[in-house]
């Protein structure tokens, strides 16, 4: 193969991968950092303000179901985290008691 071939393979390889990194984030409206749609345990615990084992206990599976699992870990969507965070808030109901 020659070094245009190459070049040209990589530029369509970088393509695709920005392609698949575009879905994943969401540009913030300040032009700033990229916003996760999709969220790890840990920002979810911190967000709504809760334990890991609150979450693991009333949360997960039962309020919040994770989008996919990369490896190990599971990633949630941010919208349904917010929603969450809403509901809770407006009643001050406990994290176990809403279904």
């Amino acid at each position: 193969m020659t070094l245009h071939l190459l070049l040209n393979q990589f530029l369509e390889e970088l393509k695709l991968i920005r392609r698949i990194l575009e879905n994943h984030f969401v540009i913030s409206q300040s032009g700033g950092e990229p916003i996760k749609e999709h969220v790890e345990i840990e920002w979810v615990v911190d967000f709504l303000g809760i334990s890991l084992s609150t979450f693991y206990r009333h949360v997960k599976g039962r309020l919040l179901h994770p989008v996919f699992k990369a490896g190990k870990r599971e990633l949630y969507a941010r919208q349904e985290v917010i929603d969450l965070f809403r509901r809770g808030r407006d009643g001050f109901t406990p994290y176990r008691k809403l279904d």
